[in-house]
């Protein structure tokens, strides 16, 4: 009773009770943890009692009274409690326990990133900050990660000092996610800097090594120089496009651009003489057919251009090309200012007649035969009415998606079609992410797949049976879902499949069987391509799952950059395509769903892929329109001639 009477002290209840906040009902109690230890997120209320809130700093005032509760054994819930016999008092001061291990139990910590999500003990400052940075032998020590922690916490290894809390010559290092402190330029965005980052190694960002100055902040001596994104500013023709021009790019480049090495005139401000020239990205400007559709054509193009579009070098008329007569269903020719097959409409470059002298004839073949059926039905006669019922049927048996409170997002900077890649967001992407999501089944059965691959293409993928296990698991779970069920049953009553044996062996080859992307070995795969991602040639390909980036992020691994789409959905799954930038390696646009089941993804990009391969498959999804693209792997098969998967994704 005195236990209980102290409780209702602290935490401001004016009320009798029998055990701890039981009897406590008055307003005043009302944001406390009366009664709600260890209870799941709930936004009526104005502070949480859960291990999440101390992460998200918003723990009610008396939370710490929930960490040395137990619950009853009679009622199984966090009702009654009392305080364990076991619990020193020390748990609430950092006597002793500098640079401690996190314990989520712990109602307040003594570790280095303790300031960063509030939840130090009062003492820490006083005792903990003065040793931070020297070990009980006198060297600096660097603090390496826990392996059990989830929140990031580091403790310190036994035998291990480095000295990693300084930049003392550290400027410019490499980022490593075991360091307790960095020294490169991004730290500031992660605000993840050493103490002495400012004055060690701002100073410094300008000299090399060797003392010569290096000045990033001029174009002096560096006009036409190539992007390097550690550079603070740029010199090259595309820095105006994207904004990130040094000071003296005008004065001391832009006098320079139309002179060669030579001293000849190079003028690639003007369209004379190039004319139906070929696409150069140096060039400051274009000539050719189609940079009134990129809208970078020089100012004199019309002028000096479209004259000529209609006339050969032998003065013969070419006009034809302006129009469909003669040519409906032409093969696409880039160099045709207009088009008459039937993706143009979807490229917005048909000719102006085509509709009338191409659209009669686009359902009869030349043996007057109807073709509509066939080019609307695809493979196993599925037609377009078709795949839209049974993709918004997948849609709603998705119970296994992620509620809109289990995930907030941080979109910030939206990009122009341009497509920059620059960063342009200070914060991560996503700023709330439930985990307690990712341990559902067909999520924990999926994200134990991320880690079987090298994401360098060239690099044989090893083969082994713990994989093919992992891979079957993965199989077995989602296949239990009404999401999968629903998908096999619409194809068997195509009679694609007999069984659904036979459907889950084709999806276990077309997805996991491995081909060759480059250098003859065994790389790739259409589930490594389509949900962990690949780089080839420096570039991000692939990566169309929110999971693989989100725990990517968590990490460190992934920077967000800005989106380019974000679709019209208001629940979730939403779509959205993000540039963002992978270990130093850019992805310009990565579209994925947002927040929809591992099985979720699978069945659509395995629907759009049976059904319509290697096309732009359109989809219905609550209502609203999406197209999803798939491409086959034609260079290699499995089976009686069939495709992999080469990827899938969502247009954005």
């Amino acid at each position: 009773m005195k236990t209980c009477l102290l409780l209702a002290v602290l935490v401001g209840c004016s009320c009798s009770c029998s055990w701890a906040f039981d009897s406590c009902s008055t307003d005043s109690c009302k944001d406390s943890c009366k009664n709600r230890c260890g209870k799941k997120e709930d936004k009526s209320f104005n502070c949480q009692c859960n291990n999440q809130c101390e992460r998200f700093g918003d723990c009610c005032g008396d939370y710490n009274k929930c960490l040395y509760i137990e619950p009853s054994s009679e009622s199984g819930h966090h009702d009654h409690y009392s305080k364990p016999s076991d619990v020193a008092d020390k748990k609430s001061s950092c006597k002793g326990r500098c640079d401690e291990a996190y314990n989520k139990k712990d109602s307040c910590h003594c570790n280095k990133k303790c300031s960063k999500f509030n939840n130090c003990c009062d003492d820490y400052s006083n005792l903990c900050k003065k040793t931070d940075k020297t070990s009980t032998h006198g060297q600096s020590e660097d603090i390496e990660p826990s392996s059990e922690s989830s929140h990031d916490h580091y403790s310190k290894p036994s035998g291990v000092a480095e000295k990693k809390s300084s930049c003392k010559g550290r400027c410019d290092e490499a980022y490593n996610k075991k360091d307790s402190c960095h020294c490169n330029r991004k730290c500031s965005k992660f605000n993840n800097c050493c103490d002495d980052y400012s004055n060690l190694c701002k100073k410094t960002d300008k000299t090399s090594t060797h003392g010569q100055s290096e000045d990033k902040s001029s174009c002096k001596g560096r006009c036409d120089e190539a992007y390097n994104k550690k550079d603070s500013c740029h010199c090259n023709k595309k820095c105006s496009k994207f904004n990130n021009c040094c000071d003296d790019y005008s004065n001391l480049c832009k006098k320079t651009d139309k002179t060669s090495t030579h001293g000849q005139s190079e003028d690639k401000s003007s369209c004379k003489g190039r004319c139906d020239e070929a696409y150069n990205k140096k060039d400051s400007c274009h000539c050719d057919r189609k940079c009134s559709k990129f809208n970078n054509c020089c100012d004199d193009y019309s002028n000096l251009c479209k004259k000529t579009d209609k006339t050969s070098t032998h003065g013969q008329s070419e006009d034809r090309k302006a129009s469909c007569k003669g040519r409906c269903d032409e093969s696409y020719n880039k160099k045709n200012s207009c088009h008459c097959n039937r993706k143009c409409n979807k490229f917005n470059n048909c000719c102006d007649d085509y509709s009338n002298l191409c659209k009669k004839t686009d359902k009869t073949s030349t043996h007057g035969q109807s073709e509509a059926a066939a080019d609307d039905a695809g493979k196993g006669d599925i037609s377009q009415k078709e795949i839209e019922a049974v993709s918004e049927s997948l849609y709603k048996a998705d119970v296994n998606k992620a509620q809109e409170e289990h995930i907030t997002l941080n979109k910030q900077h939206f990009c122009s079609k341009s497509r920059g890649q620059e960063d342009k967001s200070d914060q991560p992407f996503y700023s709330h992410v439930n985990e307690e999501l990712l341990s559902k089944p067909t999520y924990a059965a999926f994200i134990r797949l991320l880690d079987n691959y090298d994401r360098q293409t060239g690099t044989a993928e090893e083969v082994h049976q713990e994989k093919d296990k992992e891979q079957d698991l993965f199989l077995q779970e989602i296949m239990k879902t009404d999401v999968m069920q629903k998908l096999y049953t619409f194809f068997h009553k195509k009679q694609l499949y007999a069984s659904q044996e036979e459907f889950v062996k084709d999806l276990k080859n077309m997805w996991f069987g491995l081909y060759c992307r480059g250098k003859g070995e065994m790389d790739s795969s259409g589930f490594e391509h389509v949900f962990v991602g690949e780089v080839k040639k420096g570039i991000v390909s692939g990566f169309h799952s929110w999971i693989r980036f989100y725990l990517l992020e968590k990490q460190g691994m992934v920077d967000y950059y800005s989106h380019v789409y974000d679709g019209p959905w208001e629940t979730l799954p939403d779509v959205i395509g993000k540039v963002f930038e992978w270990e130093g390696f850019i992805k310009e646009v990565g579209s994925s769903f947002i927040g929809s089941s591992p099985e979720f993804d699978f069945a659509m990009y395995s629907l759009c892929f049976i059904a319509r391969p290697g096309r732009s498959c359109k989809v219905s999804l609550g209502g609203h329109p999406l197209s999803i693209q798939t491409y086959t792997w034609t260079k290699s098969s499995y089976g009686d001639g069939r495709n992999y998967i080469a990827t899938a994704y969502p247009v954005t």
